[in-house]
């Protein structure tokens, strides 16, 4: 299956294109410039501090190319897979959707399950890409292996390294999704204010990891 790689260009993008380089037929990496914002948070900044401690050898792709869906379909791959990137047109595409689609949707799927005391919802969901917002069929979906001290950035950092693994095997597997449910929580780019990250802090600081380690329900789609 020769497989083509959409992504953006944060350690963490390089990381899952490296991965999937070193393990399957890929025969393109496209990127598309992710800017780093100025006047960061210092919640932005842990988190580029966390990614150079997970993926700091990943600092480039060698043949990666800028984003271009004209020369994607020209390269006529059997599949796309696609993390980290805008909006795009459907075309063969598998989706990697940090969070657990449907029960959270919109903006900050990984950050508000950690705002709401709720960190059996952190996950990913692979996805076939339709005409919606990460909306298509899902393929299946996955938690990280949370351990006492995790901190948010520890906890996304080890989403994506459990996503890959299961990337590796999408050549190998049924790829017929589930259609997802209706319902969810919604969040929108607005609702990520500094009094939401002050929340998720305390919840680190009074028990949240703890009281899910106690529980630890996985509501999520295996193979």
């Amino acid at each position: 299956m020769r497989i083509v790689v959409l992504t953006g260009n944060h350690l963490r993008h390089n990381f899952v294109a490296q991965s999937l380089i070193d393990s399957l037929n890929v025969v393109g990496v496209w990127q598309q410039e992710k800017f780093i914002p100025s006047g960061m948070t210092e919640h932005l900044k842990q988190r580029a501090r966390k990614e150079e401690e997970y993926f700091g050898k990943y600092q480039k792709i060698d043949g990666a190319r800028p984003l271009n869906m004209e020369e994607v379909k020209k390269s006529n791959p059997d599949l796309v897979i696609v993390f980290g990137t805008g909006l795009l047109e459907p075309y063969k595409m598998i989706n990697l959707h940090l969070g657990l689609s449907p029960y959270y949707r919109g903006s900050g799927t990984n950050f508000f399950p950690l705002v709401n005391r709720e960190p059996e919802y952190v996950g990913a969901t692979i996805h076939h890409i339709d005409e919606g917002i990460d909306s298509g069929d899902i393929i299946c979906q996955t938690v990280p292996d949370i351990e006492l001290g995790d901190g948010p950035h520890d906890i996304g950092n080890k989403t994506i390294i459990k996503a890959v693994e299961l990337l590796k095997q999408l050549p190998d597997k049924d790829l017929t999704g589930v259609p997802q449910k209706k319902g969810g929580k919604l969040y929108l780019r607005k609702d990520q204010t500094e009094e939401a990250v002050k929340k998720m802090y305390h919840n680190f600081e009074t028990g949240m990891i703890e009281e899910y380690l106690e529980r630890k329900p996985v509501p999520i789609v295996e193979w």
